[in-house]
């Protein structure tokens, strides 16, 4: 979830600032329609729900932001 989007932007579906939602293995938007120019931030919370099917242990996922100008 967005928990703070500081951009000037909308926080794009099917992410919110109040629920989780799936990442997928392809590309998602995150915000959409931000303002341009430097120091625009946002902060995003994560929650991982592995199930029972992994043992107990440390894991660690990579997220790549990219910020693009349309």
């Amino acid at each position: 979830k967005v928990t703070a989007n500081g951009t000037g932007g909308s926080i794009a579906s099917p992410f919110s600032a109040t629920n989780y939602s799936t990442l997928k293995s392809s590309s998602q938007d995150l915000i959409s329609a931000g303002s341009r120019g430097g120091n625009q931030t946002f902060s995003v919370k994560y929650k991982a729900t592995p199930g029972f099917a992994y043992p107990a242990g440390t894991y660690a996922v990579d997220v790549v932001y990219t910020a693009t100008q349309q």
